[in-house]
């Protein structure tokens, strides 16, 4: 697949649809600044508020997981 996506300053190929859910897709792709493969969730609806939520959960993860590996 040869699409690609530009997101403020970074550009993804779209490799693969990885599954769909009741608020989006997600999308299997690659990171054509750092040759990355990352999974993007692109939302159904653009409702900021939901969106930002969610982000800040997920944020809230990567915090949780960090503190936990430098605590090993």
């Amino acid at each position: 697949m040869a699409l690609t996506e530009v997101n403020n300053t970074t550009c993804y190929q779209i490799l693969d649809f990885n599954g769909e859910g009741s608020f989006g897709q997600v999308v299997k792709c690659l990171d054509l600044n750092t040759s990355e493969i990352v999974a993007i969730k692109i939302h159904k609806d653009n409702k900021d508020d939901l969106i930002k939520r969610e982000v800040a959960m997920l944020e809230a993860v990567i915090d949780l997981c960090f503190t936990c590996l430098s605590e090993m």
